[in-house]
């Protein structure tokens, strides 16, 4: 059996969270909607989570993703530029928080199912607290000194979940 948590399009055309690739504006493939709200960008980003359980293994599958359709730019700086990437830089944060938790998750034949997509959940909400504060922080970039404060505080937790960096490969577990 399989389940994909987080249901996704063709993630073919989506960019995966690397540290050797950052965002360019060429990544930014839709258009500017009609009414930005003061917005200068927008960057759009998934957490994708995806397990099966078969012959008493569970596999779990995980990634972050840029979709470069739903994300758009209508003021091209490299201020802003860096905002925008440190909104990406967030998913990978809570990417890894999600493959901690599984790691630390032992598996139940009964509730799995539901404690996974609780999970999922709660990691996911936790992403989208984290990315709201820290455009409320930042003014979404307008606030420079805010900016560079958050840009260090996003590379700190990046490092401190280091351990929790080689979640693309898949792990695997025993079930009970």
């Amino acid at each position: 059996m399989s389940t994909q948590i987080l249901a996704q399009d063709n993630t073919d055309n989506y960019i995966s969270w690397s540290s050797k690739r950052k965002l360019t504006w060429n990544d930014f493939k839709a258009p500017v909607p009609a009414v930005t709200r003061g917005a200068s960008a927008s960057t759009a980003t998934s957490l994708h989570f995806s397990y099966s359980v078969k012959g008493g293994n569970i596999t779990y599958e995980l990634n972050s993703y840029f979709n470069p359709a739903k994300s758009w730019v209508k003021d091209k700086t490299d201020l802003i530029l860096g905002h925008e990437q440190g909104h990406f830089d967030i998913a990978e944060i809570y990417i890894r928080k999600l493959y901690q938790a599984v790691q630390a998750y032992t598996f139940n034949k009964k509730t799995y199912k539901t404690d996974l997509r609780d999970i999922y959940q709660r990691i996911a909400k936790e992403k989208d607290d984290f990315q709201n504060e820290y455009d409320a922080a930042t003014h979404h970039s307008i606030n420079v000194e805010q900016q560079k404060i958050w840009e260090a505080k996003i590379k700190a937790t990046l490092k401190e979940l280091d351990a929790y960096a080689d979640y693309k490969s898949l792990i695997l577990g025993k079930t009970q």
